[in-house]
């Protein structure tokens, strides 16, 4: 068959469908607590690169982008371990009548200080998987495999009924959740996949709602 037959029987929107279906969207940061979008903000302001800060939290690029330039940076290039400057600006080159998103972030932030907020809420647990996920390239969009750095929900967790625990962890390229007790010992059967640790809390909360 040609090039041009091909081209005849392709089915656009059924190829649209096959996309979405292997490369869904990472979340916008409006989904994620207030103290995540913080936590991410911090790890910028820190010196985090913002391809990390997307996978850490699995955000879009553009939302990254609009956490970063949620107040205006003066801040002056710095100098390296090595000597070098390094330019830690976040809004540099950005249009000075912009409308910046995030204001609660902001508010947040101003409220605090620089250094009170970064203490608050750049933990060393997003330190290590911010550190984790610099060192890797950029994950293809289209990847179907899990997001190992989503990793936010990681550990025991408390249902919502009450009396009930789950562990939630990383098996096999995916996250999944089974029951568990207080402390973390495992007694039920591996429930996955899911993309996000997040993805399986809500499955288990969705699990253990049922009627």
């Amino acid at each position: 068959m040609s090039n041009e037959d091909k081209s005849h029987d392709f089915d656009i929107d059924k190829a649209s469908a096959e996309l979405r279906a292997v490369a869904p969207p990472r979340r916008g940061g409006r989904k994620l607590t207030l103290a995540s979008q913080c936590a991410a903000f911090a790890a910028l302001r820190a010196g985090a690169n913002f391809n990390s800060v997307a996978i850490v939290f699995d955000l879009s690029e553009t939302t990254v982008s609009n956490l970063a330039g949620c107040i205006h940076d003066d801040r002056a290039p710095i100098e390296d371990l090595d000597g070098g400057l390094h330019d830690i600006n976040l809004t540099r080159g950005r249009a000075p009548d912009r409308t910046p998103r995030y204001r609660a972030v902001a508010q947040e932030f101003n409220r605090l200080g620089e250094l009170e907020f970064k203490r608050r809420y750049y933990t060393p647990d997003i330190h290590e998987r911010i550190l984790a996920a610099q060192s890797k390239p950029k994950i293809p969009r289209n990847r179907l495999l899990g997001n190992f750095y989503a990793a936010e929900f990681k550990g025991v967790n408390e249902m919502p009924i009450g009396g009930v625990w789950v562990t939630i962890g990383w098996m096999n390229e995916f996250w999944g959740w089974a029951d568990c007790s207080a402390k973390g010992g495992q007694h039920g059967p591996w429930h996955t996949p899911y993309r996000t640790s997040k993805d399986a809390l809500e499955g288990a909360k969705k699990y253990w709602a049922r009627d």
